[in-house]
């Protein structure tokens, strides 16, 4: 994770699953719902623990609650993450994907998100997945939206609106001679 300050909405889901060449299987799904209870997979765990200043910095509740607009019109369930301000902060998301691709881990899988970033947010670095360090977490995120809104890894493409829903997919296939990271922004391939 990187350690600037941040905070943003996640929507009613975030699902991780393979890709569709590996049975399009989703194995994780998440709703929100007042918890980090999954409805498909593992529970979301808080990196620094129960109790920790990542658990007492979010909160659930409507898109109502948080007074920000609801997808099409429409209120949902929310979940507002932490200001990440320390590399021990942060949330663990198992989604027991099997190995596939070749090899012993997963190499191909695919993960979908409706993220709300308020306004203020616009200009800072805002990490949304980080695989390298599991157990230390301090190296940078893997896929972020830097300073100027666009999203990726090495190669940063789109815009991420803040103040409004974004949807979010990232397809990897690190089993391709060149592994291939594959991203779309509301439908659209960046």
């Amino acid at each position: 994770m990187t350690k600037r300050k941040f905070n943003s909405i996640l929507a009613g889901l975030i699902s991780v699953g393979m890709t569709a060449t590996s049975y399009g299987a989703i194995t994780g799904h998440w709703d929100f719902n007042g918890s980090l209870a999954a409805s498909v997979g593992n529970e979301i765990m808080y990196f620094d623990g129960d109790g920790g200043p990542t658990s007492q910095d979010t909160a659930f509740g409507s898109s109502d609650s948080f007074g920000i607009p609801g997808i099409d019109g429409q209120p949902l369930l929310v979940m507002r993450i932490a200001d990440i301000t320390a590399s021990t902060m942060g949330y663990v998301v198992r989604p027991d994907l099997p190995a596939n691709g070749g090899g012993s881990i997963a190499n191909q899988w695919s993960m979908v998100m409706d993220i709300y970033y308020p306004l203020e947010s616009a200009g800072q670095s805002r990490a949304l997945l980080q695989i390298d360090d599991p157990f230390t977490n301090s190296n940078a995120a893997e896929v972020y939206i830097d300073g100027s809104n666009a999203i990726g890894a090495t190669q940063n493409q789109g815009v991420i609106e803040p103040g409004v829903w974004n949807r979010i997919v990232i397809s990897v296939d690190q089993s391709a001679d060149s592994p291939v990271m594959t991203k779309y922004v509301n439908g659209i391939q960046i």
